[in-house]
């Protein structure tokens, strides 16, 4: 299960989430503006306190063995094997509260072939660069064992838990951010790597599979999103 937490969306992204909703993988959540007074808006640092609200009463909501925390453009994904297993295999560690997965950008080779699809296909997932940068980790955390909990690691555990961190070989923390994603230049190493080859078919399938359900024409939003993604980016730099 997946909790979208939102503030505001457009149309097309809601009618997306609620075939999500309706199928039973996601859960979509209102995130209400906290009240305000003529002395002081809370609602000024909504960007980044509204996070850690939500990341608890997420928290404190959920009924599952593991909670991870990510954007939708991360991606926790160990070197072998699915995630659950992986996990499970962790939690043989007794003092374990929460499993830390270190940071490695991930781009993709193509972007000029890709923006001229009329449609979007996920054939650029096989071209995947990652490199291995110091960056903020996420964790995946047990909630019976954890007090609170921040954007990118757990503030306060239960005695005696404690977090673990991953080895980089067993597990990583993907990020896709839009900065880098289709970037082509050469100033940094990046290795290559198949790790996101053996979900194109599977996401192929899905992503036609939802796209049938929606009430407007399917097309290519890459080189719209590209574009609002770094409008999208000065705004939350001001």
């Amino acid at each position: 299960m997946f909790y979208i937490y939102y503030v505001s969306v457009n149309r097309h992204m809601m009618d997306v989430l609620k075939i999500y909703e309706k199928m039973g993988i996601i859960q979509l959540i209102r995130w209400h503006m906290l009240p305000q007074s003529k002395l002081i808006d809370p609602n000024r640092w909504i960007y980044r306190f509204g996070h850690t609200l939500s990341m608890n009463d997420c928290l404190y909501s959920s009924f599952a063995k593991y909670v991870a925390l990510v954007d939708t453009d991360e991606f926790i994904i160990p070197n072998s094997g699915t995630l659950l297993p992986f996990l499970r295999k962790m939690h043989l560690n007794d003092t374990a509260g929460s499993f830390v997965f270190e940071h490695a950008r991930v781009r993709f080779q193509g972007w000029i072939l890709l923006k001229l699809q009329l449609k979007l296909d996920f054939a650029w997932l096989k071209n995947a660069e990652f490199q291995i940068q110091e960056g903020p980790s996420k964790t995946v955390f047990m909630p019976e064992r954890v007090q609170i909990v921040l954007t990118h690691k757990v503030r306060e555990f239960f005695k005696p838990y404690k977090s673990l961190k991953i080895n980089t070989t067993d597990g990583l923390l993907y990020h896709a951010r839009s900065n880098w994603i289709f970037t082509s230049l050469n100033n940094s190493i990046y290795h290559s790597t198949d790790i996101f080859s053996k979900y194109i078919t599977l996401l192929n399938d899905k992503y036609q599979d939802i796209m049938s359900q929606v009430p407007w024409q399917d097309w290519n939003l890459i080189p719209l999103w590209k574009i609002l993604s770094k409008k999208i980016e000065k705004c939350t730099s001001k």
